[in-house]
């Protein structure tokens, strides 16, 4: 599964993880109180709409970095001089 994600253009690799977001964000609703809880301990003086955007940035994120990192298993594999290009 993950060769197969490897293989697709970063444009629908991000946009998958923008899909993924919206259903961890809104539908799922994965540790939402959890995660609100802790902001507010944590930065008591920020706004409620600043509190959203770092949860929406800490759900984010990793989804973003799970993308990368299934761009970079196929990198892998890749023989040398498909990777490197020499300049001389």
């Amino acid at each position: 599964m993950i060769k197969f994600f490897s293989r697709l253009p970063l444009r629908a690799l991000y946009a998958f993880s923008s899909f993924l977001y919206l259903l961890a964000f809104y539908v799922v609703r994965h540790r939402h109180q959890v995660i609100r809880g802790q902001l507010e301990k944590v930065f008591p003086d920020a706004s409620d709409a600043e509190r959203e955007r770092i949860h929406k940035r800490f759900l984010k994120n990793p989804l973003q970095l799970g993308v990368a990192a299934a761009r970079g298993h196929v990198a892998i594999g890749l023989p040398r001089r498909r990777r490197v290009q020499a300049l001389a």
